[in-house]
C-alpha cells in the first residue's frame, strides 16, 4: 500500500495544479503545508535568507517522513509542488513497486535534475536489472556531488528508511553536509534513478542562481513531451 505525500508551502495555485494531476490518475496526495522561519526549529538562529529556505524545506520533508510513519503504508511517495507528472504513472506503479521491492532499494528517485541526456553511458549510473519487464529502466546513483544528480521533486522510500532518515537528521544533525533535502534525504541507503523520469519541475519560475535555472531548464528540455506531460487547463 502506498501513500503521496507532497510539500506544498502557501501556494493555493500549484496545490490545486498538483491535486488535479493526481485526480486525474485516481490517487490522492497527503498536502503538507511547510515549515515557516519562525518555526522554533528555525527562528533565532541567525541564519540568512537561503539557509532558512533550505532548513524550511528539509524540515517540510522530515515531517512529511513523520506523518508516514503515522500511517499504515508500507511505500510513499513524497514530492514538492512544483512538478508535472507523467500520465502512466499511476497504471506502472505497481510495477514500480515491485521493482523497488525486489532490488531492495531504500531510495528511488521518481524525478530529479539531471541534465545530461546521456547519463546512462556513464560507469557511475550503472544499469539496474529487475526479473520482470518493465516501461522504464532503473540506474544506481552515487552520493558524490560530482554525479550531478540533485533534486526531491519526488522520491519513493520504505518505512525502515523514512525512520532511519528521521533519526539521524532530525535529532540535532551537525553532520559534515549541508542540512539540505538535496544533499541528505536522496543521498542516503541503496539508491537508483527511474528513466525516463516520471516527474518533472514544472520550470514556470526563474530562480536567480543561474546555474540552478540553467540545470533545472535542461532537465524540463530534455524529458518533457505534451503526450506524457501535458494537462488539460
Amino acid at each position: 500500500m502506498v501513500g503521496f505525500y507532497c510539500l506544498s508551502h502557501k501556494n493555493e495555485k500549484r496545490r490545486e495544479c498538483i491535486l488535479k494531476m493526481f485526480a486525474s490518475q485516481n490517487l490522492e496526495p497527503v498536502f503538507y503545508d511547510g515549515v515557516d522561519a519562525s518555526d522554533p526549529r528555525i527562528r533565532d538562529r541567525g541564519l540568512d535568507t537561503n539557509t532558512e529556505r533550505c532548513w524550511s524545506i528539509m524540515y517540510g520533508h522530515l515531517d512529511m517522513l513523520r506523518l508516514f510513519l503515522d500511517s499504515d503504508h508500507s511505500h510513499a511517495v513524497f514530492c514538492e509542488d512544483d512538478i508535472l507528472i507523467r500520465k502512466d504513472f499511476a497504471q506502472n506503479l505497481q510495477n514500480i513497486v515491485r521493482d523497488f521491492v525486489e532490488m531492495r532499494l531504500d531510495v528511488l528517485l521518481l524525478g530529479c535534475l539531471c541534465s545530461n541526456r546521456d547519463f546512462r553511458q556513464f560507469s557511475n549510473f550503472p544499469r539496474r536489472h529487475t526479473i520482470h519487464s518493465s516501461a522504464f529502466e532503473y540506474y544506481a546513483y552515487d552520493s558524490n556531488p560530482e554525479s550531478a544528480v540533485w533534486g526531491t521533486q519526488m522520491y519513493m522510500l520504505h518505512r525502515g528508511q523514512a525512520k532511519y532518515l528521521l533519526d539521524k537528521y532530525s535529532r540535532g544533525y551537525n553532520g559534515l553536509v549541508p542540512f539540505s533535502a538535496d544533499w541528505t534525504i536522496t543521498k542516503e541507503g541503496e539508491k537508483a534513478l527511474i528513466y525516463p523520469l516520471v516527474a518533472i519541475e514544472n520550470c514556470s519560475v526563474d530562480y536567480d542562481d543561474a546555474g540552478q535555472d540553467h540545470c533545472r531548464k535542461k532537465c524540463y528540455s530534455i524529458f518533457y513531451s505534451d503526450e506524457l506531460f501535458s494537462y488539460p487547463p
